[in-house]
């Protein structure tokens, strides 16, 4: 927004959202523009928004050490406010300048970004969000005034996440960033009254082949969603024809977790203790050159160090384990919105991808 100035005596001013007249002891407040709304390109989370008040230029008459109360609200629209941050400023000359102090702050519920909202190739977020401002302004000497404004922010950021493969399996097995689309055998798409269109397999022997989407060296992170009704494998890499190279996200005693097995028959398993079937949870899977980690629900459950070398794969499915040529360790249950990415997901990244999915 442009910075306009408005000074009156006895009023408060706020650039860019009119003024409001004051009863003696007076007192006005300028606000540089409102400079800075964006969404913050180092926080993992697309909801976080940064408001910055530049600079509080403020005129007074008989409040000198008075202090002013500033109270911040945020909505969608003026019926959905909700108060995000709060400051206070002691009154010293005159004619002072107080730079702002004011916190960034999440979007409230109202505001929030939705899957919907990210771009199709998922490393962009381009979105005009109309928002309503109510700043108030209080003192013991003086009422308490409030002043409304509303104003489109453009959110635009680059999301570098080296997302490799995305499989939403929402009427398809189309893969919209790497191009690797599934070859559906058995399994069927439904509408689910949670997650609306998802993946299903009910069968013993349904599966959705995604060959070529297999990762060649660490780091890989796997996230998905899963409504378990039994154990197997829910995305496994693995060797059609040498049975000890092996990565996948499974289902184990109703538990899920990473599973690895790298050139060797000694498998490395990093698993959650809670029972995952019959609803819908939310897992990602890391695996590094030293260490295994599994997040279920947004949280970190448990971390394991390892040794093996990574496996030497040429195979990937999703339902099932291709393993030494047959075909074993099917799920049954409904899949969703699986994503695949050549870098260690940290803990911020694993909850907004959490938050943004569910």
């Amino acid at each position: 927004m442009n910075r306009r100035n408005f000074m009156y005596s006895g009023a408060i001013t706020i650039a860019g959202l009119g003024y409001i007249k004051l009863s003696n002891p007076t007192l006005a407040i300028e606000l540089s523009e409102i400079d800075n709304i964006s969404v913050l390109t180092e926080s993992g989370d697309i909801n976080h928004l940064k408001l910055n008040f530049s600079k509080f230029i403020v005129k007074s008459n008989n409040l000198i050490n008075s202090t002013i109360d500033i109270s911040i609200y945020s909505g969608l629209n003026e019926n959905s406010l909700g108060i995000v941050d709060t400051t206070s400023i002691t009154i010293n000359t005159n004619n002072q300048d107080i730079t702002s102090k004011l916190k960034d702050y999440n979007l409230l519920e109202s505001n929030k970004l939705s899957e919907s909202d990210l771009s199709l190739n998922d490393n962009t977020i381009n979105k005009t969000r109309s928002i309503t401002i109510k700043v108030e302004i209080s003192n013991d000497n003086i009422k308490t005034q409030s002043i409304k404004e509303s104003f489109n922010v453009d959110i635009h950021r680059t999301i570098s996440n080296n997302l490799t493969h995305k499989w939403n399996l929402a009427g398809n097995a189309v893969d919209s960033i790497g191009n690797v689309n599934g070859n559906v055998s058995g399994a069927s798409f439904i509408t689910d009254t949670e997650r609306g269109d998802v993946a299903s397999f009910s069968e013993n022997e349904d599966y959705i082949d995604v060959s070529g989407a297999q990762h060649s060296s660490y780091l890989v992170s796997i996230s998905l969603w899963i409504k378990a009704k039994s154990d197997g494998r829910v995305y496994a890499e693995s060797a059609t024809n040498n049975s000890d190279n092996i990565l996948s996200i499974d289902i184990n005693s109703g538990r899920g977790g990473i599973y690895l097995r790298g050139q060797t028959r000694n498998a490395k398993v990093c698993w959650g203790t809670k029972d995952l079937t019959n609803s819908w949870h939310h897992i990602v899977g890391i695996v590094t050159s030293d260490e295994l980690l599994c997040y279920i629900d947004g949280e970190l459950v448990n971390s394991t160090a390892h040794s093996r070398p990574f496996p030497n794969t040429n195979n990937a499915s999703i339902g099932r384990l291709l393993y030494g040529g047959r075909s074993i360790s099917y799920i049954q249950g409904e899949i969703h919105n699986i994503r695949t990415y050549d870098k260690k997901l940290n803990s911020d990244e694993v909850l907004n991808l959490y938050n943004i999915t569910k």
